[in-house]
């Protein structure tokens, strides 16, 4: 091969060719599989044999000439010809060995196949056409003597160019979630060593999460620094608990009532017959007498019990719609009684208003005590120096037990536990076991109970029944408001109605009542939630009763199991 030297804008424009010329080869070797296919094809059509490889050298049909090797130079072949003559396609050599460049600014000449495609007569070209001639036979000889198959590499990789190098590798995933950071536990305090080799059995305990120990009371009250200063009988609590605890005895549910209902109609003989009882019960037989009382708020006359009774037997509305459709002449003295009430105006709302005037007071200083006790029961609870005693003794006590599994805290409800985990006999429980260590090293705390005399109160209160005791005093003093500004207006029965006199005043204590119930109520809600987070109970914020309720069980058990 010549090597020349040449200037880098020469070189550039060589390689700029170079690249164009491998295109064209790329796409003679399209063109020639194309045209063998069509070829083969053709053939088929006019029922030629296929099985011609007995013969040395396949008969072409004409007009397609068979071409031979031949030692004489053929003529140089353009690449227009091998367009022009569609029996004969010349062979397009691969470019095997493409032009490198050297750093001195010299440069490979190009191979046969690319000067091939030149215009001036060169040796290299002759050499080229005389290699595609001569290759031309055993192509088209197999394409008749068998079925063209495609060859496993593509055309684009027939003209790869060896001398650059495969591309790299596609870069590995990326690693999931780069940007979470990694969980980190919170600095717990540190507890005693509990590790031992006697296998004891284990003590169910609902724990409180990591995160919340600080909060929590076993980190504010520093339950966990009096665990290093207590004192075990490692030997008797071994003996005592060296069997594997049976199963948890699970405590069991309760079940709310489920009420039934029903509706009655005005015609209905038990409806008649319950209204008739009740009636004369009254002992008011002239209804016009009722209805004066009623517009007077006679209290001497309709005390309390006597207005439920007028509650019940006010008509319904379809009892009144079945009253007005009958003459009011054909009406019986019973029907005429009932619709008699009903026009009265606004009784219903008369009636419930007016017992509500007569049980407020009772029902908002009950109200008032009930919030007090919920406010009382968790002061006692953050300020009892005895229980926090207990809970460390507990908490010191379940980490020797499960000393595979130690804890920084437990929620209120392990205590109701404690009982079921009995010791190796079955004759004994933990609970027992806590009194019998108690009054042996911690005396005082037995007494635990006397800083907590609120609980017992508290548990027979549910906020329930608090939140839905003062929206009904919220309503009832709405519907008083409304009545009032009717009456106001003009709307008032007769001269004798006494409502607006009677109601106004008690309106007005009743709503600065309850601005004071809601303040009080509001203090209490902000501390439940502070216990809720002491304790990690829930429930506290919304159904406290059912913490207090599990207290007092716990007080009652452990002041019973102490007696003995």
């Amino acid at each position: 091969m010549n090597i020349f030297k040449c200037s880098d804008e020469t070189i550039e424009l060589i390689l700029l060719c170079s690249c164009v010329l491998n295109g064209i080869n790329l796409l003679l070797g399209m063109i020639q599989l194309l045209y063998q296919t069509w070829l083969t094809l053709s053939r088929k059509e006019n029922k030629v044999p296929t099985n011609v490889s007995e013969s040395p050298s396949p008969q072409v049909d004409p007009p397609t000439p068979v071409v031979t090797p031949s030692p004489v130079p053929t003529p140089k072949v353009s690449p227009t010809s091998a367009f022009d003559t569609p029996s004969v396609l010349p062979t397009v050599k691969p470019l095997t060995n493409p032009p490198a460049v050297e750093l001195t600014g010299t440069l490979l000449a190009p191979t046969s196949t690319v000067e091939s495609v030149n215009t001036t007569p060169t040796p290299a070209v002759e050499e080229s056409s005389e290699v595609s001639t001569s290759t031309m036979q055993p192509a088209l000889s197999a394409s008749v003597a068998t079925p063209i198959t495609v060859p496993p590499t593509s055309a684009v990789e027939s003209v790869a160019d060896p001398s650059v190098p495969a591309p790299p590798p596609p870069p590995p995933p990326p690693p999931m979630n780069p940007t979470a950071t990694p969980f980190h536990k919170p600095n717990l305090p540190q507890l005693p060593n509990y590790e031992h080799q006697t296998i004891t059995k284990t003590v169910t305990i609902d724990t409180i999460p990591a995160p919340k120990i600080a909060n929590s009371i076993f980190g504010k009250k520093g339950i966990i620094k009096k665990l290093f200063t207590m004192q075990l009988p490692i030997k008797e609590l071994e003996e005592l608990f060296e069997v594997k605890a049976k199963g948890e005895i699970k405590l069991p549910q309760s079940t709310a009532p489920v009420n039934g209902g029903g509706s009655v109609s005005v015609l209905d003989t038990k409806r008649v017959q319950a209204i008739g009882i009740q009636k004369s019960s009254l002992k008011i037989h002239n209804v016009e007498d009722l209805k004066l009382a009623i517009l007077q708020i006679d209290e001497q006359i309709l005390p309390m019990s006597k207005l439920n009774i007028v509650k019940s037997i006010i008509p319904t509305e379809e009892e009144v719609k079945k009253l007005k459709e009958v003459h009011e002449m054909e009406l019986s003295e019973f029907d005429k009684y009932l619709l008699a009430l009903h026009k009265i105006p606004n009784v219903k709302s008369r009636i419930e208003t007016w017992i509500f005037k007569l049980k407020f007071a009772a029902d908002s200083h009950t109200l008032k005590e009930d919030i007090q006790s919920f406010n009382k029961a968790c002061e006692e609870l953050k300020s009892s120096s005895l229980f926090v005693e207990l809970l460390a003794v507990v908490l010191h006590v379940c980490n020797y037990l499960n000393f595979k599994k130690p804890c920084c805290g437990f929620k209120l409800s392990t205590l109701i536990k404690l009982k079921d985990t009995k010791t190796a006999d079955n004759k004994s429980n933990l609970l027992e076991y806590l009194i019998e260590y108690l009054q042996q090293f911690h005396p005082q705390v037995l007494q635990f109970h006397e800083e907590l005399s609120s609980i017992p109160a508290a548990a027979k209160v549910a906020m329930s029944t608090i939140k839905e005791t003062l929206q009904q005093f919220k309503s009832n003093t709405s519907m008083i408001k409304k009545l009032l500004i009717e009456y106001d207006m003009g709307k008032q029965a007769s001269e004798n109605d006494k409502y607006t006199v009677v109601m106004r005043p008690m309106v007005e204590l009743a709503t600065e009542d309850i601005n004071v119930v809601e303040k009080d109520l509001h203090c209490v809600t902000t501390l439940l939630n502070e216990m809720a987070i002491l304790f990690d109970e829930n429930e506290m914020k919304n159904e406290p009763d059912k913490t207090f309720i599990l207290l007092e069980s716990f007080i009652g058990q452990f002041h019973l199991l102490s007696k003995q």
